[in-house]
C-alpha cells in the first residue's frame, strides 16, 4: 500500500470511532496497518497497549509480547504500568516474566489485592525464598491496612503461614514474627480486623492459630495510588 492510501486508511478507521465500533477494534486495526506497512515502532507506540487490552494484566500482557518480539519484555512492561492508573494490574505479569522487583514495585505503588501477593508468596517459596519473603510481607501490611475485598481469617492466615515458610527458609523466623508483631499490634489497637488475628499467628505455639475460626467477610475500597516510577 502506497504511503498516503495506507496513512489515509488508518485516518478512515480512526474516524469511526464512537460509530458502534470498539476503541479496541479499532486500535487493533489501525495497529495491522501499520504493522503490514513496516511500521512496527509506530504501531506499537499508538495502539499496542490498548489494541491487545484482555480481562487481565497478564494475557494483556502476553499479547503483546508475543506480537511484539523484538522489544524488551521489561519495557513492555513499564510502558503498560505507565499507561494504567493501576500498576499493580501489571504485578503478575512482571513476576510470571522473571521480573521479581519490578513485580515488587508495581505491587508497592499500586492496587495488587493481597491474596494475590499472598499466592505468589506460596508459589515462589522454592524458586525465590526472598521474593516470596518480601511479597508475602506486603500482604499482610495490605491486609492490616484493611486492603482487599471481603478478605476473610482464613485469608490472613495464609498470607502469616507462606510469609513465614519462606522466613525458615531463609533462617530468619524469629525477625520475621517480629517484623509482622509490631504492625499487627497497632493494627489491634485502631480496631483493624485481623491485628488480633495476626498477632496470635505470631506466636511460637502453632496451634495458637491453626485453628482460628473464619471470621466475618470485610470489604474495603480504600486504596493507596502512587505512579510508578519508569
Amino acid at each position: 500500500m502506497a504511503q498516503g492510501h495506507l496513512d489515509e486508511a488508518v485516518a478512515y478507521a480512526e474516524a469511526s470511532r464512537g460509530l458502534n465500533q470498539p476503541d479496541g477494534a479499532i486500535d487493533a486495526a489501525c495497529e495491522q496497518i501499520l504493522l503490514d506497512a513496516g511500521r512496527v515502532d509506530e504501531a506499537y507506540d499508538k495502539y499496542a497497549l490498548t489494541a491487545h487490552a484482555a480481562a487481565t494484566g497478564l494475557a494483556t500482557y502476553r499479547a503483546i509480547a508475543r506480537r511484539y518480539t523484538a522489544r524488551d519484555p521489561k519495557q513492555i512492561l513499564l510502558d503498560l504500568a505507565e499507561s494504567s492508573s493501576d500498576p499493580g494490574r501489571w504485578f503478575a505479569a512482571a513476576k510470571d516474566a522473571g521480573f521479581p522487583d519490578l513485580a515488587l514495585e508495581f505491587a508497592a505503588n499500586g492496587r495488587t489485592d493481597p491474596r494475590t501477593l499472598s499466592r505468589a508468596a506460596r508459589d515462589f517459596l522454592d524458586e525465590d525464598a526472598r521474593f516470596s519473603l518480601k511479597v508475602g510481607r506486603m500482604a499482610i501490611q495490605r491486609i492490616l491496612d484493611g486492603y482487599g475485598y471481603e478478605l476473610i481469617g482464613a485469608d490472613a492466615i495464609d498470607a502469616y503461614r507462606h510469609f513465614i515458610a519462606a522466613a525458615e527458609r531463609l533462617r530468619v523466623p524469629d525477625a520475621a514474627r517480629q517484623d509482622v508483631l509490631a504492625p499487627a499490634t497497632k493494627a489491634n489497637e485502631r480496631g483493624a480486623i485481623f491485628g488480633g488475628l495476626l498477632i496470635r499467628c505470631c506466636s511460637n505455639d502453632p496451634p495458637a492459630y491453626a485453628t482460628e475460626p473464619i471470621v466475618q467477610p470485610v470489604r474495603s475500597s480504600a486504596w493507596p495510588r502512587k505512579a510508578t516510577r519508569r
